[in-house]
């Protein structure tokens, strides 16, 4: 098995962020899939995630959907944040897509169903299981079984603030991975989850620097907060704090 975690969007695509510039969607998508893929690397399943980096979205769009064909990963799951409109609004909940939603034969709906059902302890509404087509490229142009995730309306300030949450984003990881496990008939264990469920002492900081404007790409350094830092990047952190 080889599970495909799209993290939908890069940082270069355009439009897809708050309206208040707090929040972009890409750093949301990349954060939650390397959570996804750790929960999976805890229970044995190979896993790895896609990152697409271009100025164009439909190139970008592209290239992702070409090395998925290429790689014939065991299934595709792509993850988002959701938007609508061009002001705050009160549009909200949870959804997922995939090819097939009226077929329960369908291996697709079979995986959405199972990640719907999981996703419940996220406290958002659930808005349901979607057609894909002329929606989602990502999951409609590509070979593998694949659902792309909805998880909050980040033009909503209020599931805006959850999707900003280190603790919300562990839970959407979970939820996700949870229902990726039930497809592939593999047992979660509970007890190997006991660090994963704890958020390092640290990101609280990571998101507080975020916030201040000294760190602009946190999903560098999410999942690497305890490698040692070097005296270049010491000097270099100086050197950006001292021109604010």
């Amino acid at each position: 098995m080889k599970i495909c975690i799209d993290a939908g969007h890069c940082k270069l695509t355009p439009g897809k962020r708050a309206f208040d510039g707090s929040f972009f969607e890409y750093e949301f998508n990349l954060d939650v899939a390397n959570r996804i893929k750790k929960i999976l690397d805890k229970h044995g399943v190979e896993s790895y995630v896609q990152y697409v980096e271009n100025a164009n979205p439909t190139t970008e769009l592209n290239a992702r959907i070409a090395a998925i064909n290429k790689d014939k990963p065991t299934l595709i799951v792509s993850i988002h944040a959701n938007a609508y409109g061009s002001s705050w609004n009160d549009a909200n909940g949870w959804e997922v897509f995939c090819n097939a939603p009226a077929d329960s034969k369908s291996k697709g709906t079979i995986l959405a169903k199972a990640i719907q059902k999981h996703s419940k302890a996220l406290g958002l509404r659930d808005r349901g299981i979607k057609d894909a087509h002329g929606v989602a490229g990502i999951v409609t142009k590509t070979t593998p079984p694949a659902v792309l995730i909805e998880h909050g309306f980040y033009t909503n300030q209020t599931e805006l603030s959850k999707l900003k949450d280190s603790n919300f984003r562990e839970l959407c990881a979970v939820c996700d991975a949870k229902g990726i496990l039930e497809y592939l008939g593999v047992a979660w264990k509970e007890e190997t989850m006991a660090e994963t469920k704890k958020p390092h002492w640290a990101e609280k900081n990571l998101d507080s620097l975020v916030k201040k404007g000294l760190i602009n790409s946190p999903e560098v350094h999410r999942n690497t907060l305890d490698e040692p830092i070097t005296k270049a990047q010491v000097f270099a952190l100086l050197d950006r704090i001292t021109d604010k």
